[in-house]
């Protein structure tokens, strides 16, 4: 697993996530969507991605805020429950 900024991922990353989404519909979720997850981290730098891999491969993204006191929470958490 890696953890970055958002705005450290790669068109490439990108187009994987958005495959995940698509898995999803009819219920995507607004809140893990890339429009919603980079205004966030405009106002909240404190927001990152984990990129989980298995095999060298990308099998999901959580993004989150950055751990308080080792804890991460939801992207905009307060807003996005």
């Amino acid at each position: 697993m890696t953890v970055c900024a958002p705005a450290d991922l790669d068109d490439g990353h990108w187009r994987r996530w958005s495959s995940f989404e698509e898995l999803r519909w009819p219920f995507p979720s607004p809140f893990t969507a890339r429009d919603f997850v980079e205004a966030v981290a405009r106002a909240r730098p404190d927001t990152r991605v984990a990129v989980i891999e298995a095999d060298g491969e990308v099998v999901g993204y959580l993004p989150h805020q950055a751990p308080r006191r080792g804890v991460a929470t939801a992207v905009a958490h307060g807003v996005s429950d």
